[in-house]
C-alpha cells in the first residue's frame, strides 16, 4: 500500500460550508475492465493514470520523482531499465488492490506492446515459466509468491494468490464488480481520471489519525473511527491541484460528529509542530456533509505545491502524492 500523502493528511481539514452541484467523473471502459479482474472483497483500492499525468505540468517537477521513489514499484523500476517502458513511457494505468485475508493484485496496462511483455518474461533467466489451465505464467525465481499473468499484449495481472489466480483463469472469481457495495463507493469518487484512492474499512482513519495527530492527542476523534465506514481520496492534476476526499459515517449524527471533532483538533494548534506556512493552504478548504458524508476539498496552485513538497521532505511526511 503506498504511504499516506500529505494530500490526505490536508484533506482531514475542515474549514467551511459549500453547498454547490459538483460533477463527478464517470468509470472509464478499462476501469470496469479492471473490477471484472480484481478480487470481490477488496478492501483498498489505488489507482494511478501514468498516460494521463505524464500529459500534466506537474508530471516533471512533482509526479514523475515520487512515484519513483515508491518501493511498491520496485519491479517496474526494474522492468524500465530493460525495456525502457515504465513510468515515463509505455505504462498507462496501474491498479493496486488488497484484500482482507492478504490477496495483493497488480494490473498493469501498457501500451503498443505487440508481444514485447511476453519477450521480457520468456527471455529472462529470473522468470520461469509454469502453465495453469494450459495458460502460460511467469513466476519469479527468487520471489516465487507472486505469479504475473499477461491477460494479452498489453495488460499484465501480478497476483501473490495462486488459488485466486487459478480460479481467474478459469473463469470461476468472483470479481470486485459484483461488490455492490464498494463500486458504490467508487462510483462517488470525484476525480477518477488522474489519481484516487478507495477503501471500505473505516479502520484505515485509525492510520490517517495517527499521521496527523502526532504528540496530540485527539480522543474525541478516535473514539469516533468505529462509525467510519468508508473513505475516498481523489486528485484531478490541470491548472492547479483539485483534491477531494469522502468520508462515509454509519450515520448523520456520527458525521457530524467527527466534522466538529476535527475543528477542534485544528483549533488546538494541531500543525503548530509542522509549519506555520500550512495555514495559508488551509484557507482554500472546503467542507460539505451531505448526510452520512463529509466531503472534503482543496485547490492547490503551484506556490501551495512546492511548499508541501518542501514540507513533506523536510519532516519526512510523505513523498508521494
Amino acid at each position: 500500500m503506498m504511504r499516506i500523502s500529505v494530500f490526505v493528511i490536508i484533506s482531514l481539514l475542515m474549514l467551511q460550508s459549500c453547498s454547490e452541484e459538483v460533477k463527478v467523473d464517470t468509470l472509464s471502459n478499462s476501469q470496469s475492465l479492471a473490477f471484472d479482474i480484481l478480487p470481490d472483497n477488496t478492501q483498498f483500492l489505488l489507482y494511478s493514470n501514468f498516460k494521463e499525468l505524464r500529459k500534466t505540468a506537474y508530471w516533471e517537477n512533482f509526479l514523475s520523482e515520487n512515484f519513483k521513489n515508491d518501493r511498491q514499484n520496485n519491479w517496474l523500476q526494474e522492468f524500465e531499465k530493460e525495456t525502457g517502458y515504465g513510468f515515463n513511457k509505455g505504462v498507462n494505468e496501474v491498479f493496486t488492490s488488497t484484500t482482507w485475508d492478504g490477496i495483493n493484485t497488480f494490473i498493469i496496462s501498457f501500451d503498443n506492446q505487440s508481444g514485447k511483455l511476453r519477450d521480457y518474461f520468456k527471455n529472462r533467466k529470473n522468470f520461469k515459466t509454469i502453465l495453469i489451465n494450459g495458460i502460460e505464467i511467469f513466476q519469479p525465481v527468487q520471489n516465487p509468491s507472486s505469479f504475473f499473468y499477461l491477460k494479452n499484449d498489453t495488460l499484465l495481472i501480478i497476483i501473490n494468490d495462486i488459488e485466486y489466480l487459478n480460479d481467474l483463469l478459469a473463469d470461476k472469481h468472483e470479481p470486485l464488480s459484483l461488490n455492490s457495495n464498494f463500486i458504490g463507493i467508487v462510483n462517488n469518487i470525484r476525480y477518477k481520471n488522474h489519481y484516487w484512492m478507495a477503501t471500505d474499512k473505516g479502520s484505515y482513519a485509525a492510520i490517517l489519525l495517527e499521521q496527523v495527530g502526532g504528540k496530540n492527542n485527539i480522543p474525541q476523534v478516535r473514539d469516533l473511527v468505529k462509525n467510519i465506514n468508508e473513505i475516498t481520496l481523489s486528485a484531478y492534476f490541470g491548472s492547479g491541484v483539485e483534491i477531494e476526499s469522502n468520508w462515509g459515517c454509519s450515520d448523520t449524527k456520527s458525521a457530524y460528529l467527527l466534522s466538529t471533532a476535527l475543528r477542534s483538533a485544528l483549533a488546538l494548534d494541531l500543525f503548530s509542530d509542522i509549519d506555520l506556512a500550512l495555514s495559508k493552504v488551509l484557507e482554500n478548504t472546503r467542507i460539505k456533509r451531505d448526510e452520512k458524508v463529509v466531503k472534503i476539498s482543496l485547490a492547490l496552485d503551484d506556490k501551495a505545491i512546492t511548499m508541501l513538497q518542501s514540507l513533506s521532505k523536510k519532516k519526512n511526511i510523505d513523498k508521494n502524492l
